[in-house]
């Protein structure tokens, strides 16, 4: 029984994700589709679910509506002028166009021109992130590009000084006794100096 032409096209593309792959002859067809059939048992290509593309946008919101149920007002109003910001840029792009370059390249360019600190920086890189992982978790998308960005370290040093009452407070020996052995260690230094 000798088949058409269209009907190898078919069959070859039912199990690989290129339709209408030309084959030849129908023998060069029929051993092309047994060697899809078996790259796809052995994993080493598996078909690709073609999903509807997603906008950033829609992400966006889907991050907002957690955050909602998930974070205290006072955070869901900063992430909600955060993501604003963003939606302007970013919001009608596919969000599975975006790539690392891209946003390393619009943080580094915030950066510099709105004098941010590292801090600032880190919290508009984390609003992507969630953003992104949001659509990882409603299965709209598979991957988090913001995930291999490196943050910029933070300067968490601070000089505190203490004020009179709070250095006698803790310069006062807490025993009767007032051996040194009884006071706490970060108050020995103010007694022996």
């Amino acid at each position: 029984m000798m088949m058409s032409a269209a009907l190898w096209e078919t069959s070859a593309s039912l199990v690989w994700t290129r339709p209408g792959e030309k084959t030849g002859n129908y023998p060069t067809a029929v051993k092309l589709l047994f060697k899809r059939k078996a790259a796809v048992l052995t994993g080493e290509k598996l078909p690709e679910h073609k999903r509807a593309r997603v906008q950033f946008a829609t992400l966006c919101a889907d991050a907002l509506t957690h955050s909602r149920s998930e974070n205290s007002p006072k955070q869901t109003y900063g992430l909600s002028t955060r993501i604003a910001t963003i939606s302007e840029e970013w919001g009608s792009r596919p969000a599975e166009s975006i790539k690392k370059a891209d946003l390393v390249g619009w943080l580094d360019r915030e950066y510099e021109a709105r004098d941010w600190k590292a801090p600032t920086r880190n919290r508009w890189q984390a609003t992507f992130s969630l953003i992104f992982r949001v659509g990882i978790d409603n299965e709209k998308l598979d991957r988090n590009p913001v995930a291999s960005i490196r943050r910029k370290t933070e300067n968490n040093d601070r000089v505190r000084y203490l004020s009179v009452e709070e250095e006698d407070g803790y310069s006062r020996p807490r025993s009767s006794s007032g051996s040194l052995s009884s006071c706490p260690t970060f108050a020995c230094p103010s007694i022996l100096g």
